[in-house]
């Protein structure tokens, strides 16, 4: 584990998580932010895609960490300085994890989150909004 903070993408690498906008949203943050980390928690068909984006805007960041399935995710939200999710649908059982846990959840809207309480919705793709929101979780 790093010492340093992160924020946490969690999933299946597919289109419906669209793991490349937690990247995009990262982008905008790492300038404001320098010691923050995200961390992509799962794997899927697209991660060699997702791996290849951030490869392409940040030059093999160290920042940006791949880590496959964990064990223990809970141990990994529980010490997330926020837990994003870009996923077009779904995402319900991540926020019934997490909120509990006391994880701040970014989320862009989609109509399974609409009504959960603890979720911070930004608009569907707007990473400037979802990099804003992690931002005023700075410590």
């Amino acid at each position: 584990m790093s010492a340093a903070p992160y924020v946490v993408a969690v999933g299946d690498a597919n289109a419906n998580t669209n793991f490349k906008g937690a990247v995009w949203a990262f982008d905008v943050v790492k300038y404001a932010w320098p010691g923050l980390e995200l961390w992509i928690v799962g794997d899927g068909p697209l991660m060699p895609d997702v791996r290849a984006f951030a490869d392409s805007l940040g030059r093999d960041d160290p920042r940006v960490r791949f880590l496959g399935w964990v064990p223990k995710l809970d141990d990994v939200l529980r010490e997330a300085t926020a837990c994003v999710l870009t996923y077009r649908t779904g995402g319900v059982a991540l926020v019934q994890r997490a909120v509990p846990l006391g994880v701040p959840v970014i989320a862009m809207h989609n109509a399974e989150l609409a009504s959960l309480a603890g979720v911070h919705l930004v608009p569907i793709n707007d990473h400037v909004a979802m990099a804003s929101a992690i931002l005023a979780h700075k410590s």
